[in-house]
């Protein structure tokens, strides 16, 4: 079957900083859709999300929390890491919302959200995550 499927369930515990941490290795797959390519994507255990980051304005619409976490963990994974394009993240976003419920309505939402205000944050993430947690991303550099 061709789009995305998740195939695990972590535990994601809250921290004291608001922020959530992801238990054990959040794992997604892709096959087909885009020119019949196929990959994995691995959210490690250990990693940190604050799910969605929604500006004050957004919050009437958007909870920070809900069936969109683990598309947000993954979401905040592949600008973090820089593995996929931010195009390809997005997108991959808006297709694991779908597959976790999320409404079609409030998905596009968030959807265009991040497509429409994120560049700032995908140039940056990389490096606010090494300073905020040293040594994390370390572990996953490709040389």
């Amino acid at each position: 079957m061709a789009g995305l499927r998740c195939l695990s369930d972590p535990a994601v515990v809250a921290l004291d900083t608001g922020e959530f941490i992801v238990k054990e290795d959040l794992e997604y797959e892709y096959n087909g859709g885009i020119k019949g390519i196929s990959f994995s994507v691995i959210v490690p255990s250990g990693f940190i999300t604050d799910f969605a980051s929604v500006p004050w304005y957004g919050k009437l619409f958007i909870d920070r929390t809900g069936p969109w976490n683990k598309a947000a963990a993954l979401h905040d994974w592949l600008y973090t890491s820089r593995g996929l394009s931010r195009t390809i993240s997005d997108a991959l976003f808006l297709e694991a919302m779908t597959i976790h419920g999320v409404s079609k309505i409030r998905r596009h939402v968030m959807y265009l959200a991040v497509h429409l205000g994120g560049g700032k944050t995908y140039r940056k993430a990389y490096d606010n995550y090494a300073k905020d947690y040293p040594g994390f991303l370390a572990k996953f550099k490709k040389d």
